[in-house]
């Protein structure tokens, strides 16, 4: 098992085409584990930025949606529009696990982890809102390219290797 696996404590979650082996989706990247829900108004403007992020850095990390729906049919439509992975909304033992272990007390929350499972940031949200360059920084991006906070929602972040 890999660490996010044993994080998670499943060797699998949900894709967009289906179950994706954890291994697989993740091995060398960086993992954010997105806390939200669809009933949060933060949550949907954070999940807008976090598309753009992940778009111009997927090769770096890997994100799981880890919901805080009501209900799986608020998860499915809210998950529906989301590029990245999911930890099945039925299991909400390791979602309820998850959130002591980070201490996610709120959404929405981003936790950014080593693929050794070692935590980078317990709080990314602030970081990726506040500064655009500071979460590249630390995933190993060499330039990108600050924007102003009024573009962040506009257009994606440049960036070169």
């Amino acid at each position: 098992m890999t660490a996010i696996a044993d994080t998670l404590n499943r060797e699998e979650v949900i894709g967009k085409n289906g179950s994706v082996k954890l291994t697989e989706a993740c091995s060398g990247k960086y993992i954010g584990l997105y806390f939200s829900g669809v009933w949060c108004p933060p949550c949907r403007d954070f999940t807008c930025s976090l598309k753009r992020f992940y778009e111009n850095f997927h090769d770096k990390i890997e994100i799981i949606f880890i919901s805080w729906d009501y209900d799986v049919e608020d998860f499915n439509d809210y998950y529906e529009d989301m590029p990245w992975l999911a930890l099945p909304y039925s299991d909400r033992e390791t979602k309820e696990r998850l959130c002591r272990q980070y201490d996610v007390i709120g959404t929405p929350r981003l936790v950014i982890l080593r693929d050794d499972g070692s935590i980078v940031s317990l709080n990314a949200r602030k970081q990726i809102i506040a500064d655009t360059e500071s979460v590249p920084r630390q995933l190993g991006i060499r330039h990108c390219q600050r924007q102003k906070s009024s573009q962040l929602d506009r257009s994606p972040i440049s960036h070169s290797k």
